[in-house]
């Protein structure tokens, strides 16, 4: 019989049967809790989870696989997942790994190529395993990430590097890395062309190639405070010696380049010869000087103006003929210095036929500074350059003497015909009055003889007296048309100005012809 237990075993066994049933409450509670953690898991995950049976025919389909591939669970359920994101192009491949996973293996991550619904290839990273339990094959679990985008970006960037590549190594310019140190880790083959070196013959500190001019200290100054700040510098330049000791000089850009960190690492750069720029920029400069030179000392007027006549430059000869500076004359137009009355044909005719014509000259009257008016004789274009805008250049000068020697000029000459003028007049007057001179001698003769012959009582003696009288006034106005015709010697002498005034009188009356009023 067996042995009845204790009151203390009886005890003891209570406590072990409740410390086994609170340890089973809590495994279930565990196992309740992993299940919800598997579930959400599953659910949530972005990739594609999908479950197979024995045959490879789809048991569970998540919202990720749907979101990849197209199919909704209910779509995907119980069809074999090869024909359902394969196609004949990737199905072989796509069997091959599935009897590998069917037959225990593990399917490592593989990049695959599947389909969607729409017909769509998708880009993947594929990878399997088997559900074994008891050693038993119960189904497969199979998982899809998407990278396409990321095969995208990779492709794109290849693509990238292979132009950048193409660029670097046919451009004009060279470009290259150096580390912190200076020593240059990368150089482009366009190095043997620009200073005759091969890029493994760069290997070095880019210092040692450059010259003594005192440009390259600052070039130094500029790379290291890139280095130490880790800002893109301004361009500068540097004077770099070739393999033959040519003397080169280059234009560098760089950029500093960061570890994950921000550490400044590596310093990448272009340089480009500027050597024939430099060249022809000095040439050009030294031509600008000389066209400046003669710009400002030429005697002559020179002018450029915009399209609506308003100066954009002016030599000093214009701004002395003005009596303006020139930042008083730049930017107004040229109608502003003028007589009012021309303004209106500054734009009709002078505006207008170099547009039309393209060149235009003349003489206008413009007041200066103080109010003179000047005369400006001048020649315009207009100048249509292959870059940039039209505009028009001119050139002049201040004819005022000119114009006022050559007014003073005809005032003489019209004097001198004048005077011409007169003195035939003179000249045919004095024939004349000789003329006449030679009619009154007789005259003043016989009337003297009559006079002397005729007694005093003789009624004839008052008729002689007049007829003499009037003879002696005519013998006067001979006289005086003498002198007019300067034929005759004057002399001054005092004279009552009584008679002279009636003769003169009488003279006005025998010159103008009396008017009959109707």
């Amino acid at each position: 019989m067996a042995k009845k237990p204790t009151y203390e075993e009886l005890e003891q066994r209570i406590k072990e049967l409740e410390k086994e049933k609170r340890e089973n409450t809590l495994s279930k509670e565990e196992f309740l809790k992993r299940q919800k953690y598997l579930e959400s898991v599953f659910h949530h995950a972005p990739i594609a989870i999908i479950t197979l049976d024995p045959s490879h025919r789809v048991l569970q389909w998540n919202p990720g696989a749907q979101k990849i591939f197209g199919y909704t669970s209910e779509e995907a359920q119980g069809r074999d997942l090869d024909d359902l994101v394969s196609n004949p192009k990737v199905k072989p491949e796509a069997r091959d790994n599935t009897r590998k996973v069917l037959s225990g293996e593990l399917l490592k991550p593989i990049e695959s190529v599947r389909y969607r619904k729409d017909g769509t290839c998708v880009q993947v990273i594929a990878s399997g395993a088997p559900i074994l339990i008891d050693n038993a094959l119960k189904g497969v679990v199979a998982l899809y990430t998407d990278i396409t985008d990321r095969k995208q970006a990779e492709e794109a960037l290849q693509k990238s590097e292979s132009h950048l590549q193409t660029i670097i190594e046919h451009s004009n310019e060279l470009f290259y890395i150096h580390d912190t140190n200076h020593v240059l880790t990368y150089v482009s083959p366009t190095c043997e062309e620009i200073l005759g070196y091969t890029p493994d013959q760069m290997k070095k500190k880019w210092t040692e190639l450059t010259t003594d001019n005192p440009i390259n200290l600052k070039g130094v100054e500029i790379t290291k405070n890139a280095i130490k700040t880790g800002k893109i510098q301004k361009p500068y330049l540097l004077e770099l010696r070739k393999k033959d000791g040519s003397i080169l000089l280059v234009e560098v850009e760089e950029s500093p380049v960061k570890d994950a960190t921000g550490k400044i690492v590596e310093i990448s750069g272009a340089l480009r010869d500027v050597t024939a720029r430099k060249l022809t920029k000095d040439r050009l400069i030294k031509s600008e000087k000389r066209f400046r030179d003669l710009f400002n000392g030429i005697n002559a007027i020179i002018y450029t103006q915009d399209l609506e006549g308003c100066y954009t430059s002016v030599n000093p000869a214009l701004c002395k003929a003005f009596g303006y500076k020139e930042n008083e004359l730049i930017g107004r137009p040229a109608s502003d210095f003028m007589r009012p009355k021309l303004v209106p044909a500054f734009k009709s005719e002078y505006l207008e036929s170099l547009k039309k014509h393209g060149h235009h000259e003349g003489i206008t009257i413009y007041n200066n500074k103080n109010g003179d008016e000047h005369y400006l004789g001048y020649k315009s274009a207009l100048i249509i350059p292959e870059d940039g805008e039209p505009f028009i250049s001119g050139t002049g000068r201040d004819i005022t003497e000119n114009i006022l020697s050559e007014k003073k000029l005809a005032r003489l000459q019209e004097q001198v015909n004048q005077s011409q003028r007169m003195e035939s007049i003179g000249t045919l007057a004095g024939g004349i009055a000789h003329d006449f001179n030679n009619i009154l001698s007789p005259i003043m003769g016989h009337t003297e003889i009559l006079l002397m012959d005729a007694p005093e009582d003789n009624s004839s003696q008052e008729s002689l007296n007049q007829i003499y009288a009037a003879a002696l006034r005519a013998k006067e106005l001979v006289r005086q048309i003498l002198t007019f015709s300067r034929q005759e010697n004057s002399e001054l002498k005092l004279m009552k100005m009584q008679p002279i005034v009636k003769e003169t009188l009488k003279l006005i009356r025998s010159v103008f012809v009396k008017q009959v009023v109707a």
